[in-house]
This record gives C-alpha cells, structure tokens and sequence, in this order.
C-alpha cells in the first residue's frame, strides 16, 4: 500500500523504460540504482531528491503528471502518516474503520488511531448512542501511554454519557476519575467535572453533595458560562428541595441581572417550570411566551409549549392543553427526557378520550412508534396501551379496530 522510494523509483523506471546504466549520466551506477530499488540501500534525502531530478530529465519531464518529487521522496512511513493524517475523518470511520486501524498499528501511528477513535465517540454521542460512544471514549484512554489532558476530557465524556443513560452511579466513577487524572490546576477542566458531579448527584437525590459543589462554582468560578450554568442548576436542586421560592428568587436576580445573555432561554424557561409548580398558573404563563421568544431551537420551543400545556392542564383548561401538548409531542417524544415523554403520552390520551377523539390517539401511537429504536419505547407503548384501556373503561367508549389491535398486540 505504501513505497519505499526504491520501489518508487522501480515502478517508474519501468513505467517508462528506463534502464539501469542509463543512471550512469547523472552520476548514480547500475548497482547502487539497483541496491536502492531492492531496499538494501537507502538514499538520504538529498540523493533521492537527485534521483527524481535524474528521472525528470530521463522522462522529458513526464514523470511530474505522475508523482511530485515530495511524494518520491518520502519513505514508507512518511507515506503512511500522510495517508493517515489525509484519512483520519468520520467517513474513513465509519467505512473503513479496520484498514485505518491496521495501518496505524503497523507504523506505530496510534496518536492518530485515537484521533478516529475520538471522532467516533462524538459522532455516536451526538445521535445519542451513548454506549457505542463510551467504547471510543474508552479506546481513546486505553491506547494513551500516559496521563494527559485527553485522559482528562475522555473520562468526562464518558461521565455525561452514563448521565445521560440515566447510569450516575457510574457517571459519578468517571468524573471522579476525571478529576484524579488533573495533574495541574486546570481549572476549566476542574469546573466542569464540578459541575457534573453536581447534576449526578442532583439525580441521585443526594442533594448535600450537589449544593457543596454547585456553590463552589457559584462562588469561586472565573468562567462566566460555568457560572451560570451553575446558577441554573442550583434553582433545580432547591426546586427537588422543596425551596421553591429561593429558586424563583436567584432565577429573577439572573434575568434581571442579564448574567449570561445565551442562558436567557433556559431562565425564562425554568423559572415558569418554578412558578406552575408554586400554582401560580398566570404568571408561569406569562413568562413562558417570554421564553419562546429566546427559544432558538425546534426542540427548545416544543419544550416550552409543552410546559404551557402543562401549565393549561392544570389551570383545567383542557382546550388550550390539548393544543400546546400536541404542538410539542413529536418533538418531546424524540428528544424529551423519559418523564416528559410518559407526561404528553399519558396526558393526550386522556385529553383525546375526553373529546372522544379516537383518530388523534391512533396519529400519536403512530409518533410512539417513531421512537421504536430508542431505550425507551417498550415501556412508553405500554404506558400507552394502558392508558388506552384505562380511558376506554373509565368514559364508556368502545376502541376503534386499530386501537383494540395496538392494545392486545406484542
């Protein structure tokens, strides 16, 4: 696959019929031509340099349509770094995964094998293959020789990889690991495994750990961003805390405050989520359609229309529920988390058996079904069948065929 500039200049020596003694004008003899095309010699630079001058003059400069000198005079394992370094992106991943890998272990180019790696984590990260991405992540670690930074930043992604498996147990291993792996003060490395470490046991419900750490960022960060994601993250704390008021009140001071301006949506949004859980139902509602208009995203805005739902539901004004519920519930249930997906599931079929609406139940199983390659789906489509026959019972209604074959299928 790869030359050693004697194989080079044999394959073009031939290609052009060019023998041996011919070399003799410009100063090289039949024999060493001979040794360096059989690998028993090894031109330095400067020489091999001279022997493609040589075969320009002997080719009327034809051979330059074929090779440049810079790729003649590279040998086989300049040749394979520079295949590797051209190659090492998602395609070559993704398609030819096992040649890449067999070239770097081969030329000792495992620098470039963990960048691969690396890419392949992220990509499997970013379409939410979290376990497939945790094994490049962990490839990466395995293949480095010693602690650096990159240790440093793989056992943090594993980390919000397990937190997002909903596995913080094991998020909390890694970032821990993270951590004891920080030679210097990074300290941006230092206050994101804070952070982190903070949402996993936020999750856990072990609250005592979660404050000790998001006030640390709170009080001592330097980076303005963290900071307010730490904010942010301790309204949710105290909210599990029962401490709603607090949170309203340090949400208030950051949107009054204009503290990080790209955190404004999540603010906003947060803080109706803060208010429909204190009932104060007119309020939330008048804070969310602020927040809509900071929501960028197709799935930031069906999040916070599905809160408005939320926020009608409970005020029982079922119309205007059923409406921002169904605005929101694709979206929700392709990137919501679990419970917002059991919420809108659960909630428009009740809301559709109350209007006895039997074809927009059979349009949402049809979204459920969309998920069907998510970790989720099983447990979702079983909410549904038994919300299904819940509502059927409870309101007197008899199922359409295609409801009765979704409830008593597999």
């Amino acid at each position: 696959m790869f030359l050693t500039v004697g194989q080079k200049l044999k394959k073009y020596r031939k290609l052009f019929n060019i023998k041996l003694s011919m070399f003799e004008r410009y100063g090289f003899s039949a024999a060493y031509i001979s040794y360096i095309e059989n690998n028993k010699r090894i031109p330095p630079f400067e020489t091999a340099k001279e022997i493609f001058e040589a075969l320009v003059c002997l080719t009327n400069g034809e051979i330059v349509k074929q090779i440049t000198v810079e790729d003649f005079v590279k040998d086989e394992y300049e040749e394979a770094e520079s295949w590797v370094i051209v190659n090492c992106n998602l395609d070559m991943a993704l398609n030819n995964y096992k040649q890449y890998y067999e070239v770097c272990n081969k030329y000792n180019l495992n620098n470039y094998l963990i960048k691969l790696d690396e890419i392949l984590a992220y990509y499997y990260q970013s379409i939410k293959k979290y376990f497939i991405s945790n094994e490049y992540f962990t490839n990466c670690i395995s293949q480095l020789k010693e602690i650096d930074k990159r240790i440093v930043k793989y056992y943090i992604e594993l980390g919000v990889n397990y937190q997002d498996l909903g596995l913080y147990e094991e998020s909390l291993l890694n970032l821990n690991l993270a951590l004891k792996c920080i030679k210097t003060q990074d300290l941006e490395y230092i206050y994101r495994i804070y952070y982190e470490l903070s949402r996993s046991y936020y999750y856990l419900k072990k609250l005592d750990d979660s404050y000790l750490l998001v006030d640390k960022i709170i009080d001592n960060c330097p980076f303005i961003q963290r900071k307010a994601a730490a904010i942010l993250l301790k309204e949710n704390i105290l909210k599990v805390d029962g401490r709603l008021e607090e949170g309203e009140k340090i949400l208030k001071q950051f949107i009054e405050k204009q503290l990080y301006t790209p955190y404004l949506k999540y603010a906003y949004h947060n803080l109706g989520c803060n208010l429909n859980d204190q009932h104060k139902y007119r309020e939330a509602l008048e804070v969310l359609n602020q927040a809509l208009a900071y929501r960028t995203s197709s799935s930031e805005i069906a999040l916070t229309n599905y809160l408005i739902g939320e926020v009608y539901y409970n005020m029982k004004d079922l119309t205007n529920s059923r409406k921002y519920y169904s605005l929101s519930q694709e979206m929700v249930l392709k990137e919501g988390t679990f419970d917002h997906k059991k919420t809108v599931v659960e909630r428009l079929i009740s809301l559709y058996f109350d209007v006895g609406d039997m074809y927009s139940i059979e349009q949402e199983l049809q979204l459920i079904d969309l998920i069907s390659h998510e970790c989720h789906y099983r447990e979702l489509k079983n909410i549904a069948k038994i919300n299904i026959l819940r509502c059927s019972v409870s309101n007197g209604v008899n199922l359409t065929p295609k409801l009765r074959d979704y409830v008593i299928g597999n």
